[in-house]
């Protein structure tokens, strides 16, 4: 009996055979689809592998259909039968299923493009309940379809079908124990869809492959989508990004960018959590990076470089810092280096650009958070000491309501990965709805 599926974003492989062996078959002037084809095909298009549905009978694809999103619709982009199973009622259950599957994700509008010179690709469109419009001779499908048992082949296996063909005899035990196998084996299936914020990253790795993290790193790699956000355990959102992504050309590991307000406006520090060691040579792309990064989101012309160290001086700090500070002093890249700088510095603004390990940019980070959090609870308790203390608040609200806006931590929520063919972007584990 044929097996139906749609179709997630690491299945390019087997959608492109699928149009080979069912589209192209049928146009012998057509070369075949290769999946770099593929894929570049669907980043033009549009197409969406949620909306796309592939018939397989013992792992060979006999029928496929391919759905392209638009603003308020949805495009069958093709479908074809292979030619050893045409007339067996595969293309009808193929559109069936996805007007059934779209009426509930949306957008629920189904149409199709059909040249006048294929009245039996028409009249299959017809036989599923799609009208003929005047805009292009397309069809649309007018009301979301109600669930029907397909004809022939593509009839539901049901427990009486099981019964009749022996998959399940009740008077033999074992029968039983291979249905509870199998619900197992997709038990273990579905636990893989969420990765645990304790779980090391390389346990996501290997069990995190159906993980919803996975999948939408997979869409940017695949076009489908231009970034992604995620608020889920970092060491796994790192690792994954730099397995599925791919790191850019001279960049040995991502770095994890966020801006942090000071009193000369904004300053964007890197890293902040994706490397909690690092060598001299890491330092210096993430300088790189990070210079890149000021240029083009802050706008500025010539961004200072500073080190964070826990000092000022040259002979302060572990060897990695110091050995990225020659460096960097020596580079002939046109980067203005202001040296070693020290924590608060960071909020005076002193450099446009600090440099950092994980270890230690994340604790900056969350100390900086700790802070602006603390110093709130601060002014909260001092308006709310007296009458007279709060008649002052009332005076200066709008002023407070400035600064507050101004230091939540909430507006500067979100760290970009730097250094990867893609966009990825780290959120808080607490965020909430603003951020």
């Amino acid at each position: 009996m044929p097996a139906y599926r749609f179709c997630r974003t690491d299945d390019i492989q087997l959608l492109t055979d699928a149009v080979n062996a069912c589209c192209v078959v049928h146009c012998p002037n057509q070369a075949a689809l290769s999946s770099v084809d593929f894929k570049r095909e669907i980043r033009e298009l549009n197409v969406w592998s949620s909306s796309c549905m592939v018939a397989s009978n013992d792992g060979d694809p006999i029928a496929v259909v391919t759905g392209a999103k638009r603003e308020r619709e949805t495009l069958v982009h093709r479908i074809g039968v292979h030619p050893g199973f045409m007339r067996r009622g595969h293309a009808q259950h193929l559109l069936e299923s996805l007007g059934q599957k779209l009426a509930v994700l949306g957008p629920p509008r189904l149409v199709a493009e059909v040249p006048e010179d294929l009245p039996a690709v028409r009249r299959l469109f017809e036989s599923v309940g799609y009208q003929a419009e005047e805009r292009f001779a397309d069809f649309s499908l007018s009301k979301p379809l109600a669930a029907s048992r397909a004809a022939g082949e593509v009839t539901e296996a049901g427990l009486d079908d099981l019964l009749r063909y022996g998959s399940l005899d009740p008077s033999v035990p074992r029968s039983w124990e291979r249905a509870l196998e199998t619900l197992q084996n997709r038990k273990d299936q579905l636990e893989g869809l969420a990765i645990e914020s304790d779980a090391k990253p390389s346990v996501a790795l290997r069990q995190g492959r159906n993980s919803s993290m996975r999948l939408a790193i997979q869409a940017v790699r695949d076009g489908t989508a231009q970034g992604v956000v995620s608020a889920g355990n970092t060491g796994a959102l790192m690792a994954m990004s730099k397995i599925v992504l791919k790191t850019l050309p001279g960049i040995h590991r991502p770095a994890l960018a966020t801006i942090f307000p000071t009193k000369r406006g904004e300053t964007v520090v890197l890293d902040v959590g994706a490397n909690a060691e690092c060598t001299a040579d890491n330092l210096v792309q993430f300088a790189v990076m990070g210079e890149v990064f000021a240029r083009n989101v802050l706008g500025l012309e010539n961004p200072s470089i500073g080190i964070l160290n826990v000092g000022a001086e040259n002979l302060k700090g572990n060897e990695a810092v110091k050995k990225a500070s020659m460096m960097l002093q020596e580079t002939s890249l046109p980067i203005k280096f202001h040296g070693f700088i020290e924590g608060d510095d960071i909020a005076q603004g002193t450099v446009d650009v600090v440099v950092a390990d994980g270890f230690s940019g994340n604790i900056a980070l969350k100390t900086a958070e700790g802070t602006a959090r603390l110093y709130a609870e601060y002014l909260r308790r001092a308006f709310r000491s007296s009458t007279m203390a709060g008649l002052g608040y009332l005076l200066a609200r709008r002023a407070l309501k400035k600064l507050r806006a101004r230091l939540d931590p909430r507006r500067y929520n979100g760290a970009v990965s730097l250094g990867l063919n893609g966009i990825t972007v780290k959120s808080h584990g607490g965020s909430d709805a603003l951020e």
